[in-house]
C-alpha cells in the first residue's frame, strides 16, 4: 500500500508543479486508483503487477474508505465555511467615515459631481457584479478601489493559468483556487473598508432574481448568451438597473438596461434565439489581453455615475468599441414593442 500511495503522492506533486488544476488532479489520481483496485480485484496474488503493487484488495477498499471519509468531511467544512462567510459579510452604513476613508476617497470628494455625499453613497451602495472572468475583474478592482461599500461576486468557476492573461485581479497563487473566494482575498486587501460577498455557485433560474433583489444594481460580466438573458429576465422581476457588456476577439460593447422607465432592455436589442448555443465564447475565440479593462473600465465609471447619479447614462444607448481600427461608436437603442421580455 505504500508504494501505492507514493506514487499517487508523485503524480499529485507533478501536477501541482505544472499547475494543472486541482479538480483535473483529483480526477485523474481517482482514475488511476479505480484502475488498481480493479487489477488487484481480477488479477491472481501471484501475478507480478499485484506483488509489486504490494497491496491486498482488503487493504486498498479500507484505502479508499478512509479517503472518502477525509474527501466527505472537507466537503462539509467548505459548505460551512462558505455559508458562513455568505451570512457574516455585512458592511456597517449610514455611519461617518474615518480619517483613513476621508485621505483615501480624497481624489473623489473633491470632485463637485461626487463630492462627501457622492463618497457616502459608494459607500451605502450594493452591487452585484455577475461573472469573476475578464470584466468583472476590472469592474470590481474599481468599485472596490472607490469605496463601493457591498460588492457582491457570483461566480462558478475557478482560476485557471490561462485567465491570467486578461484576469488582472488572479495571481499565480490563485490557481485552482474559485474565483470568488481569490477576488475577495485580493479586493480586500486593495480596500479594507468594504465587504466583499462571495457567491461561489451558478446563477440559475431559481437564485437569480432572490439574490439580485438584494442589491442596488447588477452588473453583467459574462459571456454566455442563455445567462445573459436570464439576468436581463431577473433585473426586470426585481426592477433593478443592469449594467451589460460584452468582448470578443477585438471588439467590446456596454449598455444601460432600466427596465423600471421604459427604456429597452437586453432582449429588446438581442432577442433571444435557437442559435445562441452556437455563439462562441473567449476561450474559443480568443480574446485581445486589455480589451477586458478597457470594457471593463467603462462599466465601472457607469456604475459610478448610476450610484451618484450624475452625468448622461447609457440608458437607450450601446457603446461599440473596435480596437483594431480604434473607433468608438455610441448608437441609440430602441425599445422593441414586440419584446415579449419587457412588454
Amino acid at each position: 500500500m505504500f508504494k501505492l500511495i507514493v506514487v499517487l503522492a508523485v503524480f499529485y506533486g507533478i501536477g501541482v508543479y505544472f499547475k494543472v488544476r486541482r479538480k483535473v488532479i483529483l480526477i485523474t489520481l481517482a482514475l488511476v486508483y479505480g484502475f488498481v483496485l480493479f487489477l488487484v480485484l481480477v488479477l491472481p496474488e501471484t501475478h507480478f503487477v499485484i506483488i509489486n503493487i504490494g497491496s491486498s484488495f482488503a487493504e486498498l477498499l479500507l484505502l479508499t474508505i478512509i479517503m472518502l471519509l477525509i474527501g466527505a468531511y472537507s466537503f462539509i467544512l467548505k459548505k460551512i465555511k462558505k455559508k458562513n462567510i455568505e451570512k457574516n459579510a455585512d458592511i456597517k452604513t449610514g455611519s461617518e467615515m474615518s480619517e483613513s476613508e476621508i485621505e483615501r476617497y480624497a481624489r473623489h470628494i473633491i470632485l463637485k459631481e461626487i463630492g462627501g455625499p457622492g463618497q457616502q453613497k459608494m459607500r451605502d451602495a450594493k452591487v452585484l457584479v455577475i461573472g469573476a472572468g475578464g470584466l468583472g475583474n476590472p469592474v470590481s478592482l474599481y468599485l472596490a478601489a472607490a469605496g463601493v461599500g457591498t460588492i457582491g461576486i457570483i461566480d462558478h468557476d475557478e482560476v485557471s493559468l490561462s485567465n491570467l492573461q486578461r484576469q488582472i485581479l488572479f495571481r499565480d497563487e490563485d490557481i485552482g483556487i474559485s474565483k470568488v473566494f481569490a477576488s475577495q482575498k485580493n479586493l480586500s486587501q486593495l480596500n479594507p473598508h468594504i465587504t466583499i460577498k462571495p457567491y461561489n455557485r451558478i446563477l440559475d433560474e431559481k437564485n437569480a432574481q432572490n439574490l439580485i433583489k438584494e442589491y442596488d444594481l447588477v452588473i453583467d460580466g459574462t459571456d454566455n448568451l442563455n445567462t445573459r438573458h436570464l439576468i436581463n429576465l431577473a433585473c426586470i422581476g426585481a426592477e433593478k438597473p443592469l449594467i451589460s457588456g460584452a468582448i470578443s476577439q477585438l471588439e467590446g460593447q456596454i449598455s444601460l438596461f432600466d427596465p423600471k422607465n421604459n427604456f429597452p432592455c437586453y432582449s429588446c436589442l438581442f432577442p433571444k434565439t435557437d442559435n445562441d448555443n452556437m455563439v462562441k465564447s473567449c476561450a474559443e475565440v480568443g480574446v485581445l489581453g486589455s480589451l477586458p479593462g478597457v470594457i471593463g473600465s467603462l462599466m465601472a465609471v457607469e456604475a459610478i455615475k448610476e450610484i451618484n447619479g450624475i452625468g448622461k447614462s447609457l440608458r437607450g444607448f450601446l457603446i461599440l468599441y473596435d480596437a483594431l481600427n480604434c473607433e468608438v461608436r455610441k448608437v441609440e437603442a430602441e425599445k422593441d414593442p414586440k419584446c415579449v421580455i419587457c412588454n
